[in-house]
């Protein structure tokens, strides 16, 4: 599984199928363990937003009806956090009787709504680095394992006697739209397909004892 990283830039040689996708099963489990943290984190900011939102609901409903007035809609019991905000920002300055909040006694209390805007922002900023974290992590990955997964296909190709070069028109072939996926099966077939037995051109059979030789000499 970890033989891509042994052999790291060489382009030489031949590699037999177990070698190729074993070093494909580790991008995957690799590519899952840092997707985790970012999903995480995006279902937890998602249920964080819907209950510090309800926390902030339900603390405004507990308020007397001018409060609701004041601040909110209390037909539909709606609170307007704009006017609370102009409220907390105006509160040591404007009487009691200014027009922003001339229905509201000034015994309102902004606790729980300071402490649901509080949360929302902390849950926030724990899931931005919790996704931050997963995706740092997969491009370290990507960048450590881009020349080996790049060699390892390129000796696989050699392992049914093709050249690596034909790793560019296959490349160029499943950038295509629609026809991306043809090429890309088209590839992934003959990655698939048994090396070549016994010796070709591009070295010896990986199965054989001269080829593991070579490989682990």
């Amino acid at each position: 599984m970890f033989l891509p990283f042994y052999r790291y830039a060489e382009f030489s040689g031949r590699s037999r199928r177990r070698e190729y996708w074993l070093f494909q099963l580790l991008n995957i489990v690799v590519l899952i363990l840092c997707c985790v943290p970012v999903m995480s984190a995006l279902m937890a900011s998602d249920e964080f937003a819907v209950n510090d939102a309800d926390k902030a609901q339900l603390a405004f409903l507990e308020q007397p009806q001018s409060i609701q007035s004041a601040y909110g809609d209390a037909s539909f019991g709606k609170v307007n956090f704009a006017q609370v905000q102009q409220k907390r920002s105006c509160e040591p300055f404007c009487s009691s009787n200014t027009p922003s909040n001339e229905n509201a006694p000034d015994s309102f209390v902004f606790d729980d709504l300071d402490g649901a805007e509080d949360s929302f922002v902390g849950d926030s900023l724990t899931g931005i680095l919790m996704a931050s974290s997963g995706f740092i992590a997969l491009i370290i990955w990507w960048l450590g394992s881009f020349i080996p997964q790049l060699a390892v296909t390129v000796r696989r190709l050699h392992d049914v006697n093709m050249s690596g070069w034909l790793l560019i028109p296959f490349y160029i072939g499943m950038a295509i739209p629609f026809l991306g996926f043809l090429v890309s099966l088209v590839f992934v077939g003959i990655l698939w397909v048994p090396g070549t037995k016994g010796r070709n051109q591009y070295g010896d059979d990986p199965k054989s004892e001269q080829g593991y030789d070579m490989v682990f000499a």
